[in-house]
């Protein structure tokens, strides 16, 4: 018997020993793919940990390591901000110290993949007040410029990527994500402003989980079974229509627009609220239901491009595009469209997924420019709401805009481009101005002049008539405005066909 049990003691003994030095490469394998063996032991184990494999391999490294021990890791970014890892964040920051941290951009390995990972060192000991060096690499695509990047911090920390940053800051910003680029008028701005979740919670709306059967797009359905006016769910239920404007999130458009769908919502959501399981439960999910038709905010859940939001009114909300219900709609519109919003959620969760906790824990500050603000972004919306409605893809498409050049004695087809071109270049220019003043004015609210800019990229000026903003800025702006200019004439023709055809009436908008 102890010959058998010999090879079991030393294993154990293996297992006992503490180093002064641990280096792990951890494997990377997220809860979704657990199996019910290894989710039940990692549940036992290591709670607060089950969420990745590299995760609970952090927690038994640490049991590798003599006190005061160094441990140095490469593993996801993940555990640096989302909420299902703040249990290791505050390990790490509260019991260890983190000395050293590399964040690479996505593309740091292979030009064709994202591989979004850190590489970092951590004492296994809290050392107060301590200072630890971050080198941000973000902003430098692909593979080769990470290692010259990095050497230029070491060699110039006057660089501006790398940061001194010590790990007590930050937990002053909620969650405690590891966003050592923070300013200091940030972490003001979280110690003494108020979460956005107090002054308007965002949430989630209506999961249909049959889109196939409650979603339709608008032109699919006559308006006589539609009610695009309800402003609240009883005036929806007595309206007796079947279909109601849905918002769903959809790509990024700022300030107003992306209707496209109707949801199936007669007598209440009748159907969909009984939408069951083949074993009976309940499958759809309609959340927050006394808020639908309300005045709101809404945006996309999961955006591929940059944090978008839109006014919302006489619409359910729910899918990919969840809601907050402000008192002052236009100002936090305002505030989730600003410079100041795109910062905060870069600090909060720099991922694709922007979760309604995250956005709820932006801080709200005291802002003299209020009522300027309302102003601009009232006409901003203004102005998205007629660039939204010059196309046919819009319920409220009266005409196409070519035809509107009254001012020209002789006119002709030339003559209506060219006062479309030019009406286009100044819709352009005036959005991209009063963004700009919004971005101004909320960032001497927060102090943050010294670090953001109030400049808007042209590309994300999100008017259909911006040639940047449709076609992206690869093309010259000869190029842009080419590809625009027969755009804008296949859209005659489509619009041409819709007359003879009896689409639109030919005496009347």
């Amino acid at each position: 018997a102890a010959a058998e049990l010999a090879p079991l003691v030393r294993q154990a003994q293996v297992l006992a020993m503490q180093f002064d030095a641990v280096v792990a490469n951890p494997p990377y394998i997220g809860s979704k793919f657990h199996l019910s063996v290894l989710k039940k032991y990692l549940e036992k184990n290591y709670l607060g940990y089950e969420k990745d494999i590299f995760s609970a391999f952090i927690d038994r490294n640490f049991e590798f390591a003599k006190p005061q021990g160094c441990l140095g890791f490469m593993s996801p970014q993940v555990w640096m901000f989302l909420s299902s890892f703040e249990v290791i964040r505050t390990r790490l920051i509260d019991q260890a110290t983190i000395t050293s941290l590399i964040q690479p951009e996505y593309n740091a390995f292979w030009d064709s993949a994202h591989v979004t990972i850190c590489s970092y060192l951590v004492q296994k000991a809290h050392i107060a007040n301590y200072s630890g060096t971050f080198i941000r690499l973000t902003d430098f695509y692909g593979a080769d410029l990470q290692p010259i990047k990095t050497l230029e911090a070491i060699a110039n920390p006057d660089c501006g990527w790398l940061y001194r940053v010590r790990p007590d800051d930050l937990k002053s910003i909620p969650g405690s994500p590891i966003a050592y680029w923070a300013a200091p008028a940030v972490r003001k701005a979280f110690r003494y402003g108020i979460p956005l979740e107090r002054v308007a919670k965002a949430m989630k709306g209506l999961d249909t989980c049959d889109n196939d059967r409650f979603l339709r797009l608008w032109s699919e359905i006559s308006l006589d079974e539609t009610s695009l006016v309800s402003t609240t769910c009883k005036q929806a239920q007595d309206s007796g229509k079947r279909w109601f404007p849905y918002c769903k999130g959809g790509g990024f458009r700022r300030w107003a627009g992306n209707y496209s769908y109707l949801v199936e919502w007669e007598d209440d959501g009748r159907t969909l609220r009984n939408l069951r399981t083949p074993d009976g439960r309940i499958k759809s999910r309609p959340q927050n239901t006394s808020y639908y038709f309300s005045n709101g905010v809404t945006f996309s859940s999961v955006t591929s491009a940059i944090f978008s939001a839109r006014a919302m009114s006489n619409a359910v909300f729910g899918g990919g595009g969840s809601a907050i219900f402000p008192e002052r709609q236009y100002l936090f519109l305002g505030l989730l469209n600003s410079t100041i919003n795109l910062y905060f959620m870069g600090l909060l969760n720099p991922t694709l997924n922007v979760l309604v906790g995250d956005l709820g824990n932006v801080p709200v500050v005291s802002n003299v420019h209020e009522n300027k603000i309302e102003a601009i972004v009232k006409r901003l919306v203004e102005i998205s709401v007629a660039d939204w409605d010059a196309y046919e893809r819009s319920w409220n498409f009266q005409s196409f805009p070519f035809l509107r050049d009254t001012n020209n004695p002789i006119v002709t087809l030339e003559s209506c481009y060219v006062a479309w071109h030019a009406q286009s270049r100044n819709t352009i220019a005036m959005m991209k101005g009063l963004e700009e003043d919004c971005n101004r004015l909320f960032i001497e609210a927060y102090s943050l002049g010294a670090d953001l800019t109030p400049s808007v990229p042209i590309e994300q000026v999100t008017v259909t008539v911006n040639p940047a903003y449709r076609y992206g800025i690869k093309l010259t702006d000869d190029e842009q405005w080419a590809r625009f200019r027969q755009d804008s004439h296949e859209e005659l023709i489509s619009y041409a066909i819709g007359c003879m055809m009896g689409r639109y009436s030919l005496d009347a908008p």
